[in-house]
């Protein structure tokens, strides 16, 4: 178990030297590599004086310092400091495994046992180090990866060519939208500094004529190069309304750009980004998703920094690989590479993303930034909250069951690197492990029921209980360093991120497994009408939830009787679990009810909307036409 106290303390002074990389600007690679040779030692030193005993150590620390020398050599964007992190992160998962082996006696088994054994070894490998790595692409990401590609694209903003300016068809999809706030939308559009555009508003399938007709007529108060369509009925939601005005769009429009019908652009939107297209391979540029009128509501500020680490930290990390992905507004496509990829998926509940994969396959680029462009609105309901997340999530999954071939390279739907493919199998499988820790439970109880039927006390060794504290501290660390990163200055809206974490678990396992038994998935929109407070909601949004917390906490009380808290024990160690696994459910419910609390009684949207306008245009209909 010696193994075990030194990969908890490796652990935990990792963090420290994290907050150390947080805090300072030092970039020196001799400096980290000191820092993470230091690590080791320390981590040895008090190991030694825990337990008076080295054995064990040497084959997991050479593992490790072979993973992270490999990861600094065939990475060239790696970091020091990355791989230094890395191979500490690394350390754990391999003890684990070395340590597995040595207690297991596998001289007497028989073929098919060994072969099967080997196979889940050789499966937890191949799991910990690709995990390892994804590791350092998410919240951690700019301590481990240079910016080449992002560096050379911001000097391409600088240099500024302004003998190029390509028209741009600016597409603002919209359904049932309050006509304060696209009117909104539309006057930020009217400003952008950018001369040669023309703006395509789509309201697709909206009923009532007192939502969409007072944004009409806007559209032809802003001038000749708004135009608006209600097109009833037309088919295949959001990508279906983009994909009438890509067919409606001027025949001189070399770049589509997408704005959601809550978002207001920054008026140097296009002038800044434009640029980056007079590169022939350039296919799409994505700004970042960002929000506004979230600081003073507890509830939407948890959601906040439970949005943005992907956006601003992990995204521009996987555009360095040509990986990231457009998110379906503040963004431009090149129309030509638009309309070679086929247009957007009318069938995928993520067409942005999923767009991306199609583009990157003809063998153009992408560029994600961290850079915010406009900003729009979050959902300010849980209810809202989930059905984008599941949207979010299920998506992707959608994306892998269609493109496996592509990403396994069959088939002659075009082509992409290793690291696309792998980094796409990623997204698509991103809540994998929430998946497999509400499945893990099963087999633990199982078990936990064995050992009572049998009376059998099973202790938990110290070092597993030092490792799961190491685990559990480094983190939630990593989460507060990422959310400092982003501007956060307050614990509490840490703390409410964590919460909204916990509480989007069940959506993000019914999202990961639902599409790989049901592809064809209803595609709900974001409802951006502002709500009165209704605690009848509350119940409604968290059923669910709440009663898999209480079914955790029943679990847990069962297990009381049999748990031996003295001599840590297996049961002891499952009724925490469970305990804790409750707590996180409920926070579904709690997040609900500080939702509905920050709403306002009458419902009214904060901020300056401006007044919609009382005459009327003609509305221009069309027949759908898209499948």
């Amino acid at each position: 178990m010696n193994s075990l106290y030194f990969g908890a303390f490796l652990t935990g002074i990792s963090g420290f030297i994290l907050l150390a990389r947080n805090q300072f600007t030092w970039k020196s690679d001799l400096l980290w590599a000191v820092a993470w040779v230091a690590n080791c030692l320390v981590s040895a030193v008090l190991t030694w004086c825990l337990t008076g005993d080295l054995s064990g150590l040497l084959s997991p620390a050479v593992a490790s310092l072979l993973f992270g020398l490999l990861v600094r050599t065939f990475v060239p964007l790696m970091t020091s400091f990355g791989a230094g992190l890395l191979s500490c992160k690394f350390y754990l998962p391999i003890a684990g495994m070395i340590l597995v082996h040595k207690s297991v006696d596998t001289s007497n088994w028989p073929t098919m046992a060994l072969i099967g054994y080997y196979a889940l070894q050789s499966l937890f490998l191949a799991s910990a180090v690709i995990g390892t790595l994804f590791n350092g692409c998410s919240l951690l990401a700019e301590f481990c990866f240079r910016y080449p590609k992002r560096d050379n694209a911001i000097k391409t903003i600088v240099a500024r060519d302004g003998n190029k300016n390509p028209k741009v068809s600016i597409h603002v999809p919209c359904y049932a939208e309050p006509p304060e706030l696209l009117i909104a939308t539309l006057n930020a559009i009217s400003r952008l500094r950018y001369a040669n555009f023309e703006v395509l508003v789509i309201d697709n399938n909206t009923k009532d004529p007192g939502l969409w007709k007072p944004v009409a007529a806007h559209c032809k108060k802003l001038g000749e190069r708004f135009r608006f369509f209600h097109v009833d009925p037309l088919s295949g939601a959001k990508a279906g309304a983009v994909n009438f005005a890509l067919h409606n769009a001027a025949p001189d429009a070399e770049i589509i750009a997408v704005i959601d019908a809550d978002y207001i652009a920054d008026s140097d939107f296009l002038e800044r980004f434009i640029p980056l297209f007079n590169d022939p391979k350039t296919g799409f540029v994505q700004t970042s998703h960002d929000y506004r009128e979230w600081i003073d509501n507890p509830f939407l500020s948890g959601t906040y920094y439970e949005y943005m680490p992907v956006h601003k930290l992990g995204q521009p990390a996987l555009s360095e690989y040509d990986a990231g992905y457009t998110v379906g507004t503040m963004c431009l496509v090149r129309r030509k590479a638009l309309e070679m990829a086929g247009g957007w998926a009318e069938w995928a509940l993520t067409e942005d993303s999923e767009l991306a994969v199609r583009i990157h396959a003809l063998g153009y680029t992408g560029h994600v930034f961290t850079d915010t462009a406009g900003r729009g609105l979050i959902p300010e309901t849980m209810d809202g909250v989930k059905k984008q997340q599941f949207r979010w999530t299920a998506g992707p999954v959608q994306q892998f069951l269609v493109h496996w071939r592509l990403y396994l390279g069959l088939g002659g739907n075009g082509r992409l690197s290793f690291a696309q493919k792998v980094l796409e199998i990623r997204h698509s499988f991103d809540r994998l492990p929430v998946a497999i820790a509400f499945v893990m439970g099963v087999p633990m109880l199982l078990y936990c029921l064995y050992a009572i039927l049998n009376r059998l006390t099973i202790p938990v060794p110290h070092g597993v209980m030092a490792v799961i504290a190491a685990a559990v501290y480094a983190t939630y660390l990593e989460k507060w360093i990422a959310v400092k990163r982003l501007g956060c200055r307050r614990i509490r809206d840490f703390v409410l991120s964590v919460m909204m974490q916990e509480a989007l678990r069940w959506t993000y396992l019914r999202a990961f497994i639902v599409p790989f038994f049901r592809m064809n998935l209803a595609w709900h929109r974001t409802d951006k009408f502002s709500k009165s407070r209704n605690f009848l909601r509350v119940l409604d949004s968290s059923r669910a939830e709440t009663s898999i917390a209480l079914i955790h906490f029943a679990i847990a009380a069962l297990l009381v009787p049999f748990a031996h808290f003295r001599q840590f024990d297996y049961v002891a160690l499952v009724l925490i679990g469970m305990f804790v696994q409750g707590i996180g459910f409920l926070c579904t419910l709690i997040m609900t009810v500080i939702s509905e609390r920050a709403l306002r009684v009458t419902g009214v949207h904060s901020g300056p909307i401006p007044v919609p306008v009382a005459e009327e245009a003609e509305s221009v209909a069309y027949e759908s036409s898209a499948s």
